[in-house]
């Protein structure tokens, strides 16, 4: 049963999601994650080399999460230069409508 397999095996599972973050506490969720995805299998999976294929679904999830977070921001030693602040945001919606209708006036 599904049960047993995660009480059996479940913390080297974790040691091995803990080998691919690095963090106990991401171990921990993408262990959960991969186990969610598992569970609906279950009937199939047993038949075959669970641990495997377990392991398997660890690293589909950790390579989709991996994929998938935002990594372009990166600290810098100088601000930008900050917007200016003397246009209101009317202003800038008005501007934005006579340049999108391209006479000049308003929308009314």
């Amino acid at each position: 049963m599904f049960e047993e397999f995660v009480a059996a095996r479940g913390q080297a599972l974790q040691r091995f999601g803990y080998a691919l973050t690095g963090d106990w506490a991401l171990a921990e969720d993408l262990l959960q994650a991969s186990l969610a995805r598992a569970y609906p299998r279950w009937s199939r999976v047993r038949r075959d080399n669970p641990e495997a294929y377990v392991r398997r679904i660890v690293i589909n999830t950790w390579w989709s999460c991996w994929r998938r977070r935002w990594r372009g921001e990166l600290p810098a030693e100088q601000l930008p230069e900050a917007a200016d602040q003397t246009a209101t945001q009317v202003q800038v919606v008005e501007s934005r409508r006579h340049r999108w209708r391209g006479t000049g006036s308003p929308i009314a």
